[in-house]
């Protein structure tokens, strides 16, 4: 039977290996907390134009939790967003080990993108490596085997007031 999975995030000094699912249209936002749905609540500030400067969102994780398991394994994890955010807004993402996970906090506000990759750069046909081998063989997350997908947004003075339109953060893998 093929495994059924949900997108799940992790916050808090100690996560866990469950983690809550993440909610339709959560937002990114400044808090370590569930992704809300309101574009008001600790909200990513714009800097003010001609300032040369930037604003972060605080860090989320991510990892697939497999709700029913599958027949096999779950490898080849891969994750990709390849659509622009509009102007002045960019996600920057890495693949982190489990062991690496830092809660979020006021620090994420001054991260540099240096480690990160631009997600509007990973598509189908070349997506983050979240994972290679077998990262899920029974329901869960298959616990410190899988990376998590690492991502905040960054904001800068052009980009335009308001919400930004939904983007659909894809996770794909091989199933055996």
């Amino acid at each position: 039977m093929a495994a059924t999975v949900e997108v799940r995030y992790f916050t808090g000094a100690s996560p866990g290996i469950t983690g809550t699912v993440w909610p339709a249209n959560g937002r990114y936002d400044r808090s370590d907390s569930v992704p809300t749905t309101d574009g008001s609540t600790n909200a990513i500030p714009i800097p003010a134009a001609g300032s040369g400067l930037f604003a972060n969102s605080w860090r989320r994780w991510t990892k697939i939790f497999a709700t029913v398991a599958p027949t096999g394994t779950i490898s080849n994890l891969r994750w990709y967003d390849g659509t622009s955010w509009g102007t002045g807004v960019k996600n920057w993402v890495k693949s982190t080990p489990d062991a690496s996970y830092v809660q979020a906090s006021a620090a994420d506000e001054s991260l540099g993108t240096a480690v990160y990759t631009d997600a509007s750069t990973l598509t189908l046909n070349s997506p983050l490596v979240v994972n290679a081998g077998t990262v899920i063989s029974a329901t869960g997350t298959g616990g410190a085997a899988q990376n998590y997908v690492e991502s905040f947004l960054r904001v800068d003075e052009t980009a335009t007031q308001g919400l930004i339109s939904g983007h659909t953060l894809v996770y794909r893998w091989d199933e055996t």
